[in-house]
This record gives C-alpha cells, sequence and structure tokens, in this order.
C-alpha cells in the first residue's frame, strides 16, 4: 500500500460511513480497483471511514480515538493497514488536549482530575531531579512517558488513556511521585533545593509539590505557604520591584550627569 496517498494524522473526529462510488470504485491506499462481487468485496476501515483492498486491509484491529474521546469507547475495530500500523507508532505520543477535545470528561471520570494533579506535581519536582546526580535513575521509573513531565497537564497519549480506563495510570503516577519524594527527602543535594516562605518567615523547609500547603506566585515563581501568601505584598516581587526602581534611577542620574558635562566647541 502506497501511504503517502493517505493522511497520516490523528483524526479527533469520527469519520462518517462513505461508500465506493465516491471512491470511484478504488482502493483508498493504493488506487486500484475494487468492486463489490460475490467473491471479492472492499474492506471498511472503521478510522478513516474509507474503503480499502484486501492487500491494504487485512483486517487488523484497532482502538479508534475519536471514539474514545467522545464516547470512551475502547472497541477494537477493523482498519487498514496503514493506519494500524500508524497509530500503534503514536501510541505514547501526548496529542490529546482532553480540556479541548472533550472537557465533560473531568466530570465523568473523577480520576483524570486526581491525574492532573499528580503530574503538576512531578512537574514540579522535575527541577529537583533533572539537577540531581541520579537523575538517569530516577527518570527511568518513567520508562517512555517522559512527556507526563514536558507537556501541559490537560495532554493525554492514546497509551495514558488505555491505562486509564484499565486503572491502572493513576496507581502508576502515584508510585513515581512516592519514588521522587522520598529521594528529594533523602537526598541533601536535592532537599536543599527548598524553599521557606517570605511571608512568616518560617524555618520549616517548603516544597512546591505540596500543593495543599505552598503556593507558587504567578509573577516571580516563589514558593510560599498558602495560608500566607497574598499577591500584592509578595516580599520577592516587591523586591525585584524595588532593584528595578533602583536601576532606573542609576540610569537617570548617570543620564543627568553626562549632559551637564560642558560640550566641546
Amino acid at each position: 500500500m502506497n501511504g503517502a496517498l493517505l493522511n497520516d494524522k490523528f483524526f479527533f473526529k469520527e469519520h462518517p460511513k462513505g461508500n465506493l462510488t465516491q471512491q470511484k470504485n478504488k482502493c483508498a491506499g493504493c488506487k486500484k480497483p475494487i468492486h463489490q462481487g460475490w467473491f471479492s468485496s472492499p474492506a471498511y476501515c472503521r478510522y478513516s471511514g474509507k474503503y480499502f483492498c484486501l492487500s491494504c486491509h487485512k483486517n487488523n484491529k484497532f482502538i479508534i480515538p475519536a471514539r474514545i474521546i467522545k464516547f470512551w469507547d475502547f472497541t477494537y475495530y477493523p482498519i487498514s493497514e496503514f493506519y494500524y500500523h500508524f497509530l500503534k507508532d503514536m501510541y505514547y505520543e501526548p496529542l490529546f488536549n482532553i480540556a479541548i477535545l472533550n472537557p465533560g470528561l473531568f466530570n465523568t471520570l473523577p480520576n483524570l482530575m486526581k491525574i492532573k494533579t499528580l503530574r503538576q506535581k512531578l512537574i514540579f519536582m522535575k527541577d529537583f531531579i533533572l539537577t540531581c546526580r541520579d537523575k538517569d535513575v530516577l527518570l527511568a521509573v518513567l520508562g517512555n512517558r517522559f512527556y507526563v513531565i514536558d507537556t501541559d497537564t490537560d495532554f493525554f497519549a492514546l497509551a495514558d488513556l488505555v491505562e486509564i480506563y484499565k486503572h491502572k495510570f493513576l496507581s502508576w503516577l502515584r508510585n513515581v511521585c512516592e519514588v521522587w519524594v522520598k529521594h528529594i527527602l533523602d537526598c541533601e543535594l536535592c532537599k536543599a533545593k527548598g524553599s521557606y516562605c517570605g511571608f512568616c518567615k518560617s524555618p520549616e523547609i517548603i516544597y512546591p509539590w505540596n500543593l495543599r500547603v505552598t503556593t507558587q506566585c504567578s509573577r516571580c515563581k516563589s514558593i510560599a505557604h498558602r495560608s500566607c501568601y497574598n499577591a500584592e505584598k509578595c516580599p520577592k516581587c516587591i523586591r525585584i520591584q524595588e532593584r528595578k526602581a533602583i536601576s532606573r534611577l542609576t540610569k537617570s542620574k548617570q543620564s543627568h550627569s553626562l549632559d551637564s558635562f560642558p560640550k566641546k566647541l
């Protein structure tokens, strides 16, 4: 089959079933003539909504992304050889933004919100892990899912959705979180990267992934106790603004001094 004749992309909406006349009685893959008859019949691809010859469609079955997103349907349907291999190749690509494609899933599947929260915690931990001498061992627990700490938490791969359906993905994320938290709290290098609340000046070390206790300033990214935080009185933001004001004043004075020198005749 000539894959170049097909669209190698995800279809986020299910295609309506076409007919052979619309395809000019030709295979959607190799473009060879196909006919409905007693001894031969075209094979329908549920993914693309098109018909294929039996060389291009061998009745291999796979889940249909659009049906998962819309109906949470993980039934395996017959699809053409090209799209069968395409979907397998793209299995671990985080292409599905659930918040855009079907935000209602967050209401019908409560674990999705728990998964988003755990991923946000891992994203906060990433800065600790990536600068640790043991990072290779710690990153290995992600397997081929490094994207869970490198993409927006609304994005999922087909593999993730299947694992969520099988009630496995949440427990896997919890395990990764437990491994990373234990390491950070036991590792002197990582533990030293914790923060102190600039509001209450408590000597307690706080960490950004403890979302119930801490929060991050949206402007300066500093970490503070959630109960202490006040966006209008953030100490780090105030210091940044003061430094900027001093810098502007210094530049203004330097410019004024230069202007006061007598100009050469």
